[in-house]
C-alpha cells in the first residue's frame, strides 16, 4: 500500500522468482548445410518454464557484436545481399534477467545456382587443387 497526501492508493506489482536460464536452440534453413536463396529462414525455439523468454539477441559474426536485446521470435526469416558462409549465434533471456548458454548455425549461400560446392581444401589445411565435392 501506498500512502500519498493523505490517500491511500494501491499497485499490483509481478514478483519473478527464477532459478534456471532459459534453453533454446538454433536452426538455420531447417538444418540445410547450403541454400541457394538469399532468403534465410532461422527457428529459434527457447523455454523458460518458470517466467518465459521475452527477449532475444542475435550475433551474425560470431559473437563479436549483438544486436541488443529484442523481443523474442520463435522463426524469423533474414535477408542477404550477397552469398557466402554465414554464422548465426542466439542467446535468450527471461523475465529475471538471466541469459541463456550461446547457440549457434551455420549455412553456406550458394548464389551460383548449382547443387554443387567444390572445397579447394585450403580451409583444411590442404595444400591440392581440390579435394572433395559436397551436395546438399
Amino acid at each position: 500500500m501506498v500512502v500519498n497526501s493523505g490517500a491511500t492508493t494501491s499497485t499490483n506489482y509481478m514478483v519473478y522468482t527464477d532459478t534456471t536460464a532459459p534453453t533454446g536452440g538454433i536452426l538455420l534453413e531447417g538444418g540445410a548445410s547450403v541454400t541457394n536463396s538469399l532468403v534465410v529462414n532461422a527457428d529459434l525455439p527457447a523455454t523458460d518454464a518458470e517466467t518465459g523468454v521475452p527477449e532475444i539477441q542475435w550475433s551474425w559474426n560470431q559473437g563479436s557484436t549483438w544486436t541488443g536485446w529484442l523481443p523474442y521470435v520463435a522463426n524469423q526469416d533474414f535477408t542477404f545481399a550477397t552469398g557466402g558462409l554465414r554464422f548465426m549465434t542466439v542467446q535468450y533471456r527471461n523475465n529475471t534477467g538471466m541469459v541463456s548458454p550461446v547457440y549457434s548455425d551455420s549455412i553456406f549461400i550458394n548464389v551460383f545456382g548449382s547443387d554443387y560446392i567444390f572445397y579447394d581444401g585450403f580451409e583444411n589445411g590442404g595444400t591440392g587443387e581440390w579435394d572433395g565435392v559436397t551436395s546438399p
